[in-house]
């Protein structure tokens, strides 16, 4: 395979036939996939860290579609599987600065959706102007921009 690309040089022209490499799966660090159909794709990861990142790293796009990541169970049908949750991070402004701790956070996630995490690395490096929330969201339904909320007899957005 080396020989194959010595002399390749990104400034050459356009070519007309493309460069084929041969891939071995044995060899391939960071998983299989397979085009189940139906705008579906079943990935298969070789290790655990791999599918950590890809899943913390959600929400992902490809040519500004959204990708839904969905972890399958034992036993699960790929073509089965609900793909309508996708989890994003929500940033919330104009609170006090009594509210920013992750019980608040924890108060506020289903106002949005279902609560996952919260961003305390935010808040240790004095960013203090939003609160940052990770929640799931059901992405058939769309996205608001704006929510009024109460707290405590004080209005918030």
């Amino acid at each position: 395979m080396e020989d194959e690309l010595v002399g390749l040089n990104i400034e050459d022209g356009e070519e007309t036939d493309a460069l084929s490499l041969p891939i071995d799966p044995g060899v391939q660090k960071w998983g299989l996939d397979l085009d189940l159909g139906m705008k579906r794709f079943l990935f298969k990861f070789f290790n655990g860290m791999d599918v950590d990142r890809v899943v913390q790293g959600s929400p992902w796009t490809f040519n500004n579609h959204l990708l839904i990541i969905h972890c399958l169970k034992k036993d699960e049908d790929p073509l089965q599987a609900p793909l309508v949750f996708s989890p994003f991070w929500v940033k919330i402004h104009d609170l006090h600065p009594g509210f920013f701790s992750e019980s608040i956070a924890i108060q506020l996630g289903p106002f949005i959706g279902k609560y996952l995490e919260y961003d305390s690395k935010q808040i240790n490096r004095g960013l203090k102007g939003y609160l940052r929330i990770r929640v799931e969201i059901d992405v058939k339904n769309p996205l608001k921009r704006r929510k009024k909320i109460t707290l405590s007899s004080s209005k918030f957005t």
